[in-house]
């Protein structure tokens, strides 16, 4: 089974993006932000993952090449909000990327400018919703043509995302090459009604849970 849940920032400011990360999870007032560094991440990423729909408390942030930088993210939610942020702090293109490969479900969206511009969710090779207005590169049906030749029949799975990805010029794909190097931002509780952020660095988590 592999499941990622990342957003990738077509911009090579990690500084930029842990400061918002940071921000993101620490906008409670009752948050205290916190770093450190230590020399190693949990090794096992999915006893972290909430396995709802819900904002995420954990962040691993990394920079794929000098242009891109990924943040993988512990929940199913879409983080809309977070990438929207990043995308108008960092004036970039910004992406937001779930693709589970045993239900074959996933989720895309495109941010710009502070909002999300285009969004497509899909479940074994069929598309279950979308918003926003058409990208230049696509076309009706969505997806690609799996038909015997004398009848079309469209489905939407992960390559699309990669397609997706490859026209925006994310400079990644699904499963692109990782960090070598993670920093990670999570929220950490304290105490009831008093919850702290830390930053750790570290070597990369493995994306298949």
């Amino acid at each position: 089974m592999s499941t990622i849940c990342k957003i990738i920032v077509a911009n090579g400011n990690i500084d930029g993006v842990i400061h918002a990360c940071r921000d993101y999870l620490g906008k409670d007032s009752s948050t205290e932000v916190l770093s450190e560094s230590t020399s190693h991440l949990y090794p096992r990423f999915d006893k972290l993952f909430i396995n709802e729909i819900d904002h995420p408390t954990h962040l691993f942030i990394g920079a794929v090449s000098e242009d891109v930088v990924e943040v993988h993210f512990n929940s199913f939610g879409y983080c809309s909000d977070l990438a929207s942020m990043l995308s108008e702090r960092l004036q970039c293109s910004v992406f937001v990327v779930i693709y589970q490969s045993t239900a074959e479900a996933g989720y895309f969206s495109l941010h710009k400018g502070g909002r999300k511009r285009r969004s497509i969710e899909f479940g074994e090779g069929e598309l279950s919703e979308q918003e926003g207005e058409l990208l230049d590169f696509e076309s009706e049906p969505l997806g690609h043509d799996i038909g015997d030749g004398d009848e079309e029949y469209f489905v939407f799975d992960s390559d699309d995302i990669d397609d997706y990805l490859e026209n925006l010029n994310a400079g990644t794909s699904i499963y692109g090459a990782e960090p070598a190097e993670w920093t990670l931002v999570y929220v950490l509780h304290k105490s009831p009604g008093r919850a702290s952020i830390r930053a750790e660095k570290g070597k990369p988590w493995w994306k298949i849970w």
